[in-house]
């Protein structure tokens, strides 16, 4: 169950990417440093048949695990229409098989709240 807390953190990052798009797009990710021990661990967190999940989480593809750039990029897509993720799977780091608000609450609570791991999810969606 999703608490209070946890709503109003998805809100106020929502409310920052949406102002400031560009602004999170050009930012150097400073979670990243304290992620990147972690790497490991979540390339080997992918559940066995995933076809293209590296680093679960990771929704802009960049290799670097979950940060808020990946944040940024499941809003784009989700609510601005941007492009969407490289490897489906990816994108989907709550493994529930569909992308929507839940990943992006998923990656803000890891991030900020030692929450679980992120996974990969099932890799329905077709490759191209």
């Amino acid at each position: 169950m999703i608490n209070r807390k946890c709503v109003v953190s998805v809100l106020c990052v929502l409310c920052m990417v949406l102002l400031n798009a560009a602004v999170f797009a050009k930012a150097p990710s400073v979670v990243n440093v304290a992620v990147n021990s972690e790497i490991m661990d979540l390339a080997a967190n992918t559940g066995g048949d995933e076809a293209c999940c590296d680093v679960p989480g990771d929704a802009d593809n960049s290799g670097t695990g979950p940060s808020i750039l990946d944040i940024t990029y499941l809003v784009s897509y989700l609510y601005k229409g941007g492009p969407s993720p490289v490897c489906m799977a990816e994108g989907d780091p709550n493994g529930d098989g569909a992308i929507n608000i839940l990943d992006i609450t998923f990656i803000v609570e890891y991030l900020y709240k030692d929450g679980p791991l992120p996974v990969c999810g099932p890799d329905p969606w077709p490759e191209g």
